[in-house]
């Protein structure tokens, strides 16, 4: 059998840019992941939850430059970084720390 993780892994990864509100509904409960055997467990996504840093940048484009995403947000939680989706309240959100 083939392993296709990384091609779901980069469907989840639109489907987060375009509606990361159905991603959030669609991810396997914590207690149904529990009860999981540990090779499917492991194929699902990682969960994160914490106090961190979440950085909201914009960009304009360079006059006759190349086009850019206009709002980019980047959450660090425990040494990594993320590329962050949001949707609700959190659209306008500003930059925040802890």
């Amino acid at each position: 059998m083939a392993n296709n993780k990384p091609v779901q892994s980069r469907r989840v990864a639109e489907l987060a840019k375009s509606n990361p509100e159905a991603v959030i509904a669609s991810a396997v409960p914590a207690s149904v992941r529990q009860q999981l055997p540990s090779a499917i467990a492991a194929e699902l996504e990682t969960r994160v939850s914490g106090i961190g840093e979440l950085s909201v940048l914009a960009f304009l484009p360079a006059k006759g430059g190349p086009k850019v995403q206009p709002i980019e947000r980047i959450v660090r939680l425990d040494g990594r970084t993320y590329r962050a989706y949001v949707y609700g309240r959190r659209a306008n959100q500003t930059s925040k720390s802890g």
